[in-house]
């Protein structure tokens, strides 16, 4: 499996895009190094970087990060307007 942008994410991020005047840009989503496994960062671009997975969810552009893909393969990214975005399907650590 392959992470994965909720619906309400992805309407979210589409909104935003359009608020923001970036027409044709997308979402590139990657790891960042740090602690014991890296984390996710966003950002709004306008084309991939080479080796990204290029998906599409309802005519937005999602790029993954190679390393994203590894590192978090079933994760999901979601959006509630209480929260704003988070992760479901994060594999807990039991670091000692």
């Amino acid at each position: 499996m392959m992470l994965n942008v909720s619906d309400s994410a992805v309407k979210k991020f589409k909104a935003f895009i359009k608020e923001q005047n970036l027409a044709g840009h997308g979402i590139r989503i990657l790891a960042v190094p740090g602690g014991w496994r890296p984390s996710l960062t966003m950002d709004i671009v306008k084309d991939s970087v080479e080796g990204d997975v290029t998906l599409e969810r309802d005519g937005l552009k999602v790029f993954l990060q190679n390393e994203a893909v590894l590192w978090f393969p079933n994760v999901t990214i979601d959006y509630s307007d209480e929260t704003g975005f988070f992760l479901s399907g994060v594999d807990a650590c039991s670091c000692s």
